[in-house]
This record gives structure tokens, C-alpha cells and sequence, in this order.
């Protein structure tokens, strides 16, 4: 059997809805007393299928309920599949592919609004449109991937060739990527408004105002953020990828508060662009900071210079992706 995830978390990363589906007529949430990794576990041992799902929901849910799921499912984003498939949307948004298709909904509200659905699940009188919207969200994903599916004919090796890499399966020489999507990121927008016809994203909102604003709060926000996320892992060397146009050089910065955070040395070590080197992270514990990742060039790039030095551990975080870089 295949499954369907869709995930509804605050700020940080913290679930407070999950919501999963067989089939467009199979479906269920979790929320409360039921959102338990064991529920969710068992969930997962009756998925002898592919798990599908939109967007970073995968890696919210792998960090909340700690658990590799990559690594032993076959994980396809269909947000890569419907990019693959229907090249020149306006946007790749879930409503848009909805309506592209006629499929309608009765809860849509909080696609313009992230901040509303946060505030609904706290009031009990209203929790029931957020159970809706999420359950609307969660069938029509599967809706959605039956008539894509079956319009471009997809194949199984298709979805073997955008199976998402677990922990385990990624590691190349002593590197691997650690989450980056604790939110997805985008290539554009304003602190407040973001471009006309575009709904505000708390990523673009953080590193824009941080980046292009001086916006201390904003850059004290992203490096708690991120440090929340290897707070438990040991390094010796916190560094960051070069800067590239910016007059504010942004993954230097949040380096810089996440090794203080960690009572660690920050130390630029990469040179060129971000292909070569220092040889001082030999056999070291090397962390490389970045702010978003767009197409992943600059990642490769960071950690094949940085391999070469046979590191004893090397990760590379990043605080978003651009809808760009699929997975």
C-alpha cells in the first residue's frame, strides 16, 4: 500500500496535525494523544508502497518523531514529479496544481495565510476547518498524483530516479546532508507582502530582511533556529560556504552566531568559489553554514573540496531551499 502524508507544524518545526491518506477514500489524522511516533510507526510498517508527499513534510516529520524514514521507504516528493512533468506553472504551489485540474476545495484560507491556521488550532470552536483543510490536503495529493500520473504515464523507473536519498544513502566519502528544509525557501520576497500575487514565506521573510534589511532580530531568529538543529553534534571547525554577490555575506554571519552558540571555532576555510580547501580539517569535525540552498552548485561544489581533506565528519546545513532545489 502507498501513503500520503501531509503535515500541519508551528514555527520550529513542532507538528501539531498530521494528516495521511491510502487513497482518496482511505484517510486519517493525527493530533493530540494520537500524534505519537508509535501510531506513526505503525503507519509506516503497513506501507509496503511508495510515500508520497509535497514539498518538506518528509524531513519536518523525520525531525519531530526523530526517525529516518528516507532510508528505509521509497520517498518520492511529488513537487519534483508535477515540476518534471508540468514545466511553466506560474507556481508550483499545491491550490495551483489544484486548480489547473478543477479540483475543488471548501478550506482554502490558509493558503493565503500561514499565520491563520496557527491561531485557529488553538481555538477549540474552529479546530474542525483546520481538520478539514489538512484532510482536503492529504486526499487531494493523492487525487493529484493518480491523474498526473496517469495523463504523462509515469513509470516505476521514473519514481526509482526521484526516490529521495535517506541519511545512510547520501553520504559521499565522509560528507552528508543534514536537513535543510526546516522551512522551504524562495528565491524572492519582502518581509511583509512578498511579490503581487504571492503569499508571504517565513523563509524569504527571514533571509531577506536579514540579508538585505540589517535586520538583527530577523538573523538572531535564523541562527537559533538552525542551531537547534545540531545543538546535539560535536565540531571542531564551524565554517560557511563563500559569499557570492551580496554585500552581506549572510552564511558567514549565521556561522559566526552558531559557533558562538556552540563555544566552537568559526574558520574560513573554503577558497575559489567554494573549491578548494584548507588542508587544517583533516580528520577534523567540520560544520558548513549556508543560507539557502538554490540549485545545490554551491553544496557540491563545499563538499567536494572539503572531502578531499578526508574530514572525520563533515555536514553541510543550510537554513532553507529554493523551490529550485526539489529535494
Amino acid at each position: 500500500m502507498d501513503l500520503y502524508l501531509d503535515a500541519e507544524w508551528f514555527i520550529g518545526g513542532d507538528i501539531f496535525l498530521l494528516g495521511w491518506s491510502r487513497n482518496t477514500k482511505v484517510f486519517g489524522q493525527m493530533y493530540e494523544d494520537t500524534l505519537t511516533e508509535e501510531r506513526f510507526q505503525d503507519l509506516l510498517d503497513d506501507t509496503d508502497g511508495i510515500i508520497f508527499f509535497y514539498g518538506p513534510d518528509i524531513g519536518i516529520i523525520e525531525k519531530y518523531f526523530d526517525i529516518d524514514i528516507r532510508s528505509n521507504h521509497h520517498c518520492v516528493n511529488l513537487l519534483k514529479v508535477f515540476k518534471d512533468n508540468l514545466p511553466g506553472m506560474e507556481n508550483y504551489k499545491l491550490a495551483t496544481i489544484e486548480k489547473h485540474y478543477h479540483i475543488k476545495r471548501n478550506r482554502q484560507e490558509y493558503k493565503a495565510n500561514i499565520f491563520s491556521i496557527f491561531q485557529d488550532w488553538r481555538k477549540p470552536q474552529v479546530r474542525s476547518l483546520v481538520l478539514q483543510y489538512n484532510r482536503e490536503d492529504v486526499i487531494n495529493l493523492a487525487r493529484l498524483k493518480n491523474i498526473i500520473f496517469a495523463q504523462f504515464d509515469i513509470e516505476d523507473e521514473y519514481l526509482l530516479q526521484v526516490r529521495l536519498a535517506g541519511t545512510t544513502e547520501i553520504k559521499k566519502d565522509y560528507a552528508y546532508l543534514l536537513p535543510c528544509d526546516i522551512y522551504r525557501g524562495k528565491s524572492f520576497g519582502k518581509y511583509k507582502d512578498g511579490l503581487p500575487g504571492e503569499n508571504p514565506n517565513i523563509t524569504a521573510q527571514l533571509v531577506v530582511q536579514a540579508k538585505f534589511y540589517n535586520d538583527k532580530t530577523s538573523l538572531y531568529r535564523m541562527i537559533v533556529l538552525m542551531y537547534d538543529v545540531i545543538k546535539a553534534i560535536d565540531y571542531d571547525i564551524i565554517t560557511c560556504v563563500n559569499n557570492r554577490d551580496s554585500p552581506f555575506h549572510l552564511a558567514r554571519a549565521l556561522a559566526i552566531g552558531i559557533a558562538i552558540r556552540k563555544k566552537k571555532p568559526f574558520i574560513d576555510i573554503l577558497t575559489e568559489h567554494n573549491t578548494k580547501a584548507d588542508k587544517k580539517i583533516e580528520n577534523k569535525r567540520v560544520l558548513i553554514i549556508d543560507d539557502v540552498v538554490y540549485k545545490g552548485t554551491t553544496m557540491k561544489s563545499a563538499l567536494d573540496a572539503c572531502s578531499k581533506h578526508r574530514p572525520a565528519l563533515l555536514h553541510f546545513l543550510a537554513f532553507g531551499k529554493s523551490q529550485r532545489f526539489a529535494y
